[in-house]
């Protein structure tokens, strides 16, 4: 049967019953050529990122236009971009505000609503994207100046990915009650077997104000509105089809104008529901979207964001800081409170300048779905965004973030490497960091007088008995790579097991059993040095390689060590010691040992020496020796590395001059708009971490040691 007819048919014989069937807009055929091809995603480097904080509406900005869009939890996208192709009907030229113009971007102070500039070849144009603080919706208001007289079409695209399916889609053409044409998307289910607890159904509209307008959709690849405008001086109209299904599919409002000079304005509405698309003719809620002035909806972000910053204690003038606040918040799933994923983007590096969709059929099942990216929760960040939090005085979201962890602990007793919002593993591989570090946030917690040892005692004793029946080792290592005995993770082990014995001092735990973890955790980390310090080695005498991978530990047997992200062509395997990471810097920023410690102090010399590379704010740190993970196959410098150094630097009492630098990185590599990303290349942005690394910072700075050393005391603000 031809589904995509029937579904048209019907269409029509709907409207014609309620509402203006000889519409233009419904005077086309359904397009055809589909599925289509699988496209890619928008840039991971995000120039903006916004969310009300009291709605199920996440928004990202790339390259000056609307990016990907979630709802209604955190990691499931629904849009992957919407922008404005122009044609210069009087020039014959066609430009698009992605590739063809140079924008800036400007965060609205007390909001996650963005106002962005973009200098394009025939116009100016000026952006406000704003959630809406009372529906599912996000709203973007454009002021286009025209910098010559003449007819100009307007194609605002759009490219729904529903439900994080491409290839899965379906794109309809509905008319309002103006008369004006609008875009339904739906998850079409091709299969027609997705559980329901795996796609939440839900559909969106697109519409916008500008009248007498037509629209068309079409195949990714082959007849998408896209596609059609890519020869740049086609003089051709897009065509009147009303319906793609089943497939890649993309859609475009189109509306001609003619300019003497002046400007166009007109506002974009994307509006959100849960449950299957309904299939009416009018939808109140868009004609009122379209209507609200726009500092009305700023304003009402204001006063959204409002309770949650005044309950805060943090540097007012520090607009970096209130942008890693607001963006840590947002991370948050409004559905499951403490869930915070680690970033909203998809990494494309070091292949490709914008990650390939996975298509549909490897996509459905939504379990190690790569069209999510980074929209998962790491146990691992998800402790140094707590932690962060803390900081500025947040004592509500740490302790929402723990009992997260408690409500998604495996049976043996771990947590996953990463997990789905609802705590459904998704990669599943063991890092004993992320079953340590939990527990460390709960004795922090407990210590406070924000939480009881009681509500948490059988999470703490389950992960405590698994670190101690596992031993120090670890599958992965916090670059997820390599398995052995890192650093980096020994420590956090040690800091985990002597957290659950300091719980268990307390009036609701066990002295026996206090005893058992603080003697592990002593017996090891008595033999630190007899396991992981080189005597002799590649870069000379007495330093902590980033792994040791044979077991029994042994550093003086030099095995051999895969790098991940080499290209195929070049060597991808160096002798242990010749591997070095700041991973050692945990049992300083910790507190576990003399921060004067000499191999300590020796490492971090070599370390400072090897591992630095020069970027174009100043020099930053690799994430180890031989590191090709960035642009090009050019290892990245990572400002959360910056920051773990300047911790040591704390620490240390090393001059102000060189904390400073530190500092002055991390901020350089910020964008205008607030956001710090994963590394100072083409990556991920903005990264959680990096956000949480950068407050955690200015909180050690404040009081002089590192925040990570945790000293009993309440923290600062009112929440």
């Amino acid at each position: 049967m031809n589904y995509s007819r029937v579904h048209t048919l019907w269409l029509a014989a709907l409207l014609a019953a309620s509402g203006p069937a000889s519409s233009p807009a419904l005077a086309g055929q359904p397009a055809t050529g589909g599925p289509g091809r699988i496209g890619t995603w928008s840039r991971p480097d995000k120039t903006g990122y916004g969310a009300s904080p009291n709605r199920p509406v996440w928004f990202t900005l790339a390259s000056g236009a609307l990016s990907e869009i979630t709802y209604p939890t955190v990691d499931l996208v629904q849009t992957r971009d919407t922008f404005l192709v122009v044609r210069d009907e009087t020039l014959g030229s066609v430009w698009d505000e992605r590739t063809d113009c140079r924008s800036e971007v400007a965060r609205h102070p007390g909001t996650l609503a963005y106002e962005v500039r973009s200098e394009c070849p025939g116009a100016v144009l000026q952006k406000t994207f704003v959630p809406s603080s009372d529906d599912d919706a996000i709203l973007a208001d454009y002021r286009i100046r025209w910098k010559h007289s003449g007819d100009f079409t307007l194609h605002l695209v759009h490219n729904p990915t529903v439900g994080a399916t491409a290839g899965g889609d379906g794109i309809r053409v509905l008319i309002d009650n103006r008369g004006e044409p609008v875009l339904q998307a739906w998850q079409a289910d091709v299969r027609g077997d997705e559980p329901a607890s795996v796609y939440p159904r839900a559909s969106h509209r697109v519409s916008w104000s500008l009248t007498g307008a037509r629209a068309s959709t079409g195949f990714e690849g082959v007849n998408a509105p896209e596609d059609l405008l890519k020869g740049r001086r086609s003089p051709a109209p897009l065509p009147d089809t009303t319906e793609a299904t089943y497939g890649n599919v993309e859609g475009a409002l189109v509306a001609r104008v003619s300019a003497g000079g002046g400007e166009t304005v007109f506002r974009l509405v994307i509006a959100f529901q849960n449950g299957e698309p309904a299939l009416r003719t009018a939808d109140p809620r868009q004609q009122r979207l379209l209507q609200i002035p726009r500092e009305a909806l700023l304003r009402a972000q204001r006063q959204d964001w409002s309770p949650y910053l005044s309950g805060l204690g943090f540097d007012r003038s520090d607009l970096l800081m209130e942008s890693s606040i607001l963006m840590l918040k947002a991370l948050e799933d409004r559905v499951h409170p403490g869930a915070l994923i680690a970033a909203p983007a998809n990494p494309a590096l070091p292949v490709w300048r914008e990650a390939p969709e996975q298509p549909y059929e490897e996509a459905r099942l939504r379990r190690n779905d790569a069209n999510s990216g980074y929209r998962r929760v790491w146990p691992r960040d998800l402790y140094h965004k707590a932690v962060a939090l803390l900081s500025v005085g947040d004592r509500q979201t740490p302790v929402q973030i723990a009992r997260w962890y408690r409500s998604v602990q495996l049976s043996d007793g771990t947590w996953s490497q990463n997990m789905w919002v609802d705590g459904t593993p998704s990669w599943k591989g063991y890092q004993a960091d992320q079953t340590a570090l939990p527990l460390v946030l709960i004795d922090r917690l407990q210590g406070t007088g924000l939480v009881g040892y009681a509500e948490f005692r059988d999470m703490v004793r389950r992960a405590a008995d698994t670190l101690v029946r596992r031993g120090p080792g670890t599958a992965q290592e916090r670059w997820e790579e390599n398995g052995g005995l890192s650093p980096n993770t020994f420590a956090a082990v040690i800091e985990g097991l002597r957290a659950a014995a300091r719980l268990e001092l307390s009036g609701d735990g066990s002295p026996a059993l206090a005893r058992r973890y603080e003697d592990t955790a002593a017996q090891w980390q008595s033999q630190l040095k007899n396991w992981l310090l080189v005597r002799h080695g590649a870069f000379g005498e007495n330093y902590f390689a980033r792994l040791e991978i044979s077991s029994p530990w042994n550093p003086g047997q030099q095995d051999w060590l895969h790098i991940a992200n080499l290209p195929s062509s070049a060597q991808s395997s160096f002798r242990e010691d010749e591997i070095l990471d700041g991973g050692f810097l945990e049992w300083i920023i910790a507190g576990l040992v003399d921060p004067m410690d000499p191999d300590f102090s020796n490492t971090l010399r070599i370390y400072d020496e090897k591992v630095r590379k020069p970027t174009p704010f100043g020099l930053g740190y690799l994430r180890y020796t031989h590191d090709a993970y960035g642009e090009n196959y050019q290892g990245g410098a990572w400002p959360l590395l910056s920051a773990e150094r300047a911790l040591a630097a704390i620490e240390r009492r090393e001059p102000r001059s060189a904390l400073e630098g530190h500092l002055r990185l991390i901020r350089s590599i910020a964008t205008p708009s607030g956001l710090i990303g994963e590394q100072d290349t083409l990556a991920v942005r903005p990264l959680g971490w990096s956000r949480a690394s950068y407050l955690i910072l200015r909180r050690s700075i404040a009081e002089g040691r590192s925040w990570y050393r945790y000293t009993e005391g309440p923290a600062p603000g009112r929440r």
